[in-house]
C-alpha cells in the first residue's frame, strides 16, 4: 500500500542520516523528530483502518473507511 512504501522511505531516509558515508550529498529533507512524526500517524493510520474494517466483533465492522 501507499502507507506501508511511505514507511520504507522513512526507514531509508533514516539509514542514509545513520550512515553518512552510503548516502547521497543532499541535504536532509526532514529532521528525525519530524520522520518520528510522520510515521506515528502513518502507523496509526494503518492499525486504525484495520481496526475498523477488521473488528474483533463482527457488529461493529465497518464496509469502507475514507482517510
Amino acid at each position: 500500500s501507499v502507507l506501508e512504501d511511505m514507511l520504507k522511505i522513512i526507514e531509508l531516509t533514516e539509514e542514509c542520516h545513520r550512515n553518512p558515508g552510503k548516502r547521497p550529498i543532499m541535504a536532509a529533507f526532514a529532521s528525525d523528530t519530524t520522520l518520528d512524526g510522520w510515521r506515528l500517524s502513518i502507523r496509526s493510520t494503518i492499525d486504525l483502518t484495520e481496526e475498523l474494517l477488521n473488528p474483533k466483533n463482527p457488529l461493529e465492522k465497518y464496509d469502507f473507511v475514507l482517510t
